[in-house]
């Protein structure tokens, strides 16, 4: 694939449901042969590191990065003065993806599909020309398409639309 690679975000309340979504629509997506990556926004920071290990102590000693790599995958943690904007984030998932889903960035200026439970109650937060679809478990008035949680087939044919990718 050349050029930028294409994201879709999917966001929802906290417990919405979000990960199942996201599970169901890479499993989707790749058995349609599609090469997916994935981006989650932690809001209040993360560590992936565990504490005692090489890489570890390595940006504890001061290490503005750090990598770890074996025959199977690659991991590399990077300290960053602010959030990156999406695009660049994406792009360091590697060029060749043919779409980058994210979960989260509510505020990012890409097609979206919004997870919603009825317990939770409220309206749609997505602004209508970034709205792909809602997943929620009822029904309810948009102008998107709703699906079900367990309909990744049609959410995957959505994606597949929106990114331009006959499937």
């Amino acid at each position: 694939m050349t050029g930028v690679t294409p994201v879709v975000s999917v966001v929802g309340r906290s417990n919405s449901g979000k990960t199942t979504v996201l599970e169901g629509l890479i499993a989707e997506l790749t058995r349609r042969g599609l090469r997916v990556g994935v981006l989650k926004h932690a809001g209040h920071g993360f560590e992936m590191d565990r504490e005692g290990t090489d890489t570890w102590r390595h940006r504890r000693a001061g290490a503005a990065a750090v990598g770890i790599m074996s025959d199977d995958g690659v991991a590399v943690i990077r300290a960053l003065e602010g959030e990156l904007p999406l695009a660049e984030a994406a792009a360091l998932l590697g060029p060749d993806l043919d779409v980058v889903l994210t979960e989260g960035f509510r505020r990012a200026p890409t097609p979206k599909i919004e997870v919603m439970r009825a317990e939770q109650g409220g309206d749609v937060q997505t602004p209508p020309h970034q709205l792909l679809a809602v997943v929620a478990d009822g029904a309810m008035k948009t102008g998107a398409p709703v699906l079900a949680f367990d309909d990744a087939s049609g959410l995957a044919d959505l994606v597949a639309a929106e990114i331009k990718r006959p499937l």
